[in-house]
């Protein structure tokens, strides 16, 4: 993308994160018979998820959750998609790219396709803050010691004009289209609910793409690859010095 507000960072693992969850979707357009497509179902889930004949394929979204609910599947008519929680995640290429691969592996051999129309990754990551002897929290101070002071001058300028209450009460919602991508950022600050001293700061990323024409399934490593760089350099964009210096030593 070209017309972001920040530019590339050198992408690299840190030891500690905030990651709360990834999540990979993918859309396409179903090609085999129904008689087809319930042989090949019936065999994709028992290979990779160890698990018998599950009903109501394409007749409504059914979902496959393994390790305590660290990993997430759904797989629908037109979608497939995996969300990985923080427990379940390592690395992208070690932990998304084998999962998006089941995505793939359920749109080639269910689906009978070799064509996606859409892919997304969407990160959360969550700061959980709290506050001490029950005092009021401060917003404003809050984000300016999590995020840096580009982020935050973004954030004054377009307030009014993107509040997006749809995820979280207040979020802020930051909006780039370029030619078939679009990358978003969301952020938000919130109370958790039954807990008088507790708060968290959300902040969302998200990319999007969805090209004239179809995305190769030869191809998606590759594009995965690629939009997780964006989404890591919006991220390191978003954040102040002091959250990456906690991040590389270890986290308050």
């Amino acid at each position: 993308m070209n017309n972001l507000p920040f530019g590339t960072t050198n992408y690299r693992q840190f030891q500690n994160n905030f990651l709360a969850s990834v999540l990979v979707r993918m859309a396409f357009s179903p090609s085999q018979d129904a008689e087809t497509h319930k042989k090949q179902w019936d065999l994709f889930t028992q290979e990779l998820f160890s698990v018998g004949p599950l009903d109501g394929l394409f007749q409504k979204p059914i979902a496959i959750k393994r390790g305590d609910q660290k990993l997430n599947y759904v797989f629908d008519k037109t979608l497939a998609l995996v969300q990985i929680n923080d427990d379940g995640y390592q690395n992208f290429a070690d932990t998304v790219i084998p999962h998006a691969y089941k995505l793939k592996r359920f749109i080639t051999e269910v689906a009978g396709s070799n064509y996606i129309t859409q892919l997304d990754i969407r990160k959360i990551d969550m700061f959980q803050i709290m506050s001490k002897n029950g005092k009021i929290v401060d917003e404003h101070e809050i984000r300016k010691h999590f995020f840096s002071n580009s982020y935050l001058t973004q954030q004054e300028g377009l307030a009014q004009l993107n509040r997006d209450e749809s995820k979280f009460p207040g979020m802020l919602k930051h909006l780039w289209r370029d030619e078939s991508y679009v990358l978003t950022i969301r952020s938000a600050f919130i109370k958790l609910p039954g807990d008088g001293n507790g708060y968290r700061l959300i902040l969302d990323t998200e990319e999007h793409y969805e090209p004239v024409d179809e995305i190769n399934l030869d191809g998606l490593d590759k594009e995965l690859i690629k939009m997780n760089k964006d989404l890591f350099n919006a991220f390191m964009w978003c954040i102040s010095d002091r959250i990456v210096s906690i991040m590389e030593k270890g986290k308050e």
